[in-house]
């Protein structure tokens, strides 16, 4: 079949056609693809260099809390370790109470080896129970105190766990996002990575959550900062009542055994002056008792010759036998001699009962001499020496 010159300008002009609207397309598909390659770039610059910015910034927040959660952490390291000094210091001070409660028991126990009248309630035991309940209840105190300061102590170490575990967190996501944000497309370690671009991981946190999360561990360690500044005051006021009102009870149980001391003395002196006076009176009346010895004895011989003579001149006799004058002036000499020895007598009779009464005044003077000897000792030589080695230091 052949074709006429009509059908084959046709079909050249179709061609022609054909190709120019091809070219014509492809033009402007060209020119979209300049614009578009323009475009694309230029936000590609603009949203790497905007996420480089948001990197940037999220580096410096990170570096802030960072420097946030440092500060923290290096004040509850100082109240742990100022805490734990304390500690020591309030176990020292706990540790001293030991000593005085046992020396003040060691009194009490002494002191109940004083004997009979001696061994009387007076202010000096008072305020010996009185020191140890002081002792004892300062001791409770401070017990509890170090109770405290170890509970203390844990809540900081737990603020510090979670500050420095955030840090270290921190710190990973800051050499990440460091890393992030110094990437360019020329980097080396910049690859295809398409299937993170479409999955969040499970346990990811949003901004206000990722903030709130310090905070709050930033907000606990402040809390347990101050508690500890307010502790360690509270402690550091105990401490200084606790010695002061054992210092003060042992000041008055020291004067009031030195009191006592003096009293006993004194009354011991006494005694000792009056154990003299007896003494002296017990030789002076020996002498008195031998002194009515001797005169009763020599007034038995002025007896014997009176009645000698009455019994001589009853031997007259008859008339002679008179009642005579002699008669009645030997009578009135054996009456008057009788009346004297049972005088003397009744003067030697109170004495010797007056010499029992001043022996046993004696006895009893140096018994009582002994048991304010034995008192002094124990007071004196056993429970204030022993005592003085007590002192209460201001920790």
């Amino acid at each position: 079949m052949k074709y006429s010159i009509h059908q084959w300008n046709q079909h050249n002009n179709a061609k022609i056609q054909h190709a120019q609207r091809a070219r014509t397309i492809v033009e402007d598909l060209r020119d979209e693809a300049a614009r578009a390659l323009e475009e694309t770039a230029k936000h590609t610059r603009n949203t790497q260099r905007a996420v480089t910015t948001r990197l940037d910034q999220r580096v410096q927040k990170v570096d802030h809390w960072q420097g946030e959660i440092e500060n923290k952490l290096h004040e509850l390291n100082n109240e742990i370790d100022t805490l734990l000094n304390l500690k020591d210091t309030v176990a020292e001070a706990l540790k001293a109470t030991v000593e005085p409660v046992k020396i003040n028991r060691h009194c009490q126990a002494l002191r109940e080896q004083r004997t009979d009248v001696d061994n009387v309630h007076d202010v000096v035991e008072k305020d010996l129970a009185k020191e140890i309940d002081v002792i004892l209840s300062s001791s409770d105190i401070l017990s509890d105190c170090i109770d405290q300061i170890t509970e203390q102590i844990r809540k900081n170490r737990s603020a510090r766990y979670h500050l420095e575990k955030d840090q270290k967190d921190k710190l990973t996501a800051h050499r990440i996002d460091d890393e992030a944000q110094q990437l360019h497309n020329n980097s080396k370690n910049a690859q295809r990575r398409p299937m993170t671009a479409k999955v969040t991981l499970d346990g990811y946190s949003t901004p206000s959550q990722w903030q709130n999360f310090t905070e709050v561990n930033v907000a606990k360690a402040e809390k347990e900062r101050d508690n500890s500044r307010d502790l360690r005051g509270v402690v550091e006021g105990i401490l200084r009542r606790t010695t002061e009102n054992m210092t003060e009870a042992n000041r008055k149980t020291s004067f009031q055994f030195s009191e006592r001391v003096k009293e006993t003395k004194i009354a011991k002196k006494k005694m000792t002056n009056e154990l003299d006076l007896v003494m002296k009176e017990v030789s002076e009346l020996e002498k008195s008792i031998l002194d009515l010895e001797q005169g009763i004895k020599a007034k038995e011989g002025s007896l014997m010759v009176c009645e000698t003579r009455m019994e001589m001149r009853q031997g007259r006799p008859n008339y002679e036998y008179c009642v005579d004058q002699p008669h009645k002036q030997l009578r009135a000499e054996n009456k008057e001699i009788n009346e004297n020895i049972n005088r003397l007598v009744e003067l030697l009779h109170g004495a010797t009962v007056q010499m029992k009464d001043l022996k046993r005044q004696q006895l009893e003077l140096q018994e009582e001499i002994k048991i304010k000897e034995n008192t002094i000792y124990i007071d004196e030589v056993c429970c204030i020496a022993e005592r003085e080695s007590i002192s209460f230091k201001f920790f």
